[in-house]
């Protein structure tokens, strides 16, 4: 099995934190520019939610991320990353797959939360909708994936092209005493 910096040094070092931070170090993140992908090809293309109940102020978000493969890079293409009701929730997730990602193969729906009402209301209107039901913690399911960051094969839009991407970074950085989670999960989830 493979394994990240972090458990490496949890399990072989009798350090559960490794130098430089948690389950990731800011030093794994690595970019594209628009430019690097304007005509790729990908072999996939995917869309990942993690929902939320309701809309307020304390609620957690409903995040989607567009993911796109090209040979074994992952490619975070686009992010919606807003507190919504349930029907807003729909009305991103078909603009999304309609009009932003209309060739997206598939639509990884958390089956919790406001996940089986989503998927219930959009199987029939959307193709490829698929429910996740979350195996393990949500700090071990994003430890599973750390090391595709640290090989280089997680690739996020540069923060001066996109900026809501500082706010992913924080997120990962802040994982596992982070309050919120929703875009780890939801990269976890397409990366797992």
């Amino acid at each position: 099995s493979v394994i990240g910096s972090y458990a490496f040094a949890a399990l072989y070092q009798g350090r559960p934190t490794p130098k430089g931070g948690g389950i990731i170090n800011k030093s794994d993140f690595k970019f594209y520019r628009r430019a690097d992908i304007a005509g790729m090809v990908f072999d996939l293309q995917i869309l990942s939610t993690d929902a939320a109940f309701k809309d307020t102020k304390a609620s957690s978000y409903v995040v989607t991320q567009a993911w796109g493969r090209n040979a074994n890079r992952h490619y975070l293409l686009a992010q919606s990353r807003k507190r919504l009701t349930f029907t807003g929730t729909l009305t991103d997730l078909r603009n999304l797959r309609k009009v932003r990602f209309p060739n997206c193969n598939g639509i990884l729906i958390e089956d919790k939360a406001n996940g089986p009402a989503i998927i219930d209301t959009l199987r029939t209107e959307l193709p490829g909708i698929i429910p996740i039901e979350p195996m393990g913690s949500k700090p071990a399911r994003a430890e599973a994936v750390v090391p595709l960051f640290e090989a280089g094969n997680v690739l996020l839009p540069h923060p001066d092209e996109e900026p809501w991407v500082e706010a992913f970074m924080a997120e990962w950085l802040s994982v596992p005493n982070g309050m919120f989670w929703d875009q780890v999960d939801a990269a976890s989830q397409y990366l797992n």
